[in-house]
């Protein structure tokens, strides 16, 4: 399990690495403290409950949806190492290899409950889901943290239900 958690994190950084290297794009002063365009993430972890108490973010006559654990994760960051663009992309890519790995868990448990023996199609698929282009926006993206941190809760809260399904508890 190690190995494989091991390879996908080998190929989500040779497919995605190159990010890490990048500034913050514009959309990212949604969750990060650019230009005091955002001063909630900028107070760190003692922002966690009014970032949960709050909108996405505002704008002239407009006002963005409820989202809050991408800000969470940023005002933790900003008290580790502040704005630091390199580090949230790298955090962005561990995320998304931790998503590849929870996907692989439950194409297997899917194939388990088929009993498909023949796991190679499991693995070509977890390898197209990592080099799809698709994904480069969220993954290179630090404002696109929310879509990675969804999709992970998804799969936790199936796995999960697998799982309470086996034991009856």
């Amino acid at each position: 399990i190690y190995i494989e958690f091991l390879v996908i994190l080998v190929l989500v950084f040779i497919t995605y690495g190159n990010s890490i290297k990048n500034d913050y794009n514009i959309d990212d002063g949604y969750v990060v403290s650019l230009d005091n365009a955002n001063l909630l993430t900028k107070k760190g972890i003692s922002a966690i409950p009014e970032i949960f108490k709050s909108t996405y973010n505002q704008g002239e006559g407009v006002t963005y949806g409820y989202r809050p654990f991408g800000k969470v994760t940023m005002a933790i960051e900003y008290s580790l190492w502040e704005n630091n663009p390199q580090y949230s992309h790298f955090i962005n890519l561990l995320l998304f290899a931790l998503n590849v790995y929870l996907l692989l868990l439950f194409f297997k448990k899917i194939a388990t409950l088929f009993n498909l023996t023949n796991q190679r199609f499991i693995y070509l698929a977890i390898l197209f889901f990592i080099i799809h282009p698709i994904h480069t926006e969220v993954v290179c993206s630090i404002k696109n943290r929310e879509e990675i941190l969804s999709f992970s809760f998804l799969l936790s809260a199936i796995l999960v239900y697998f799982k309470f399904i086996e034991q009856r508890k």
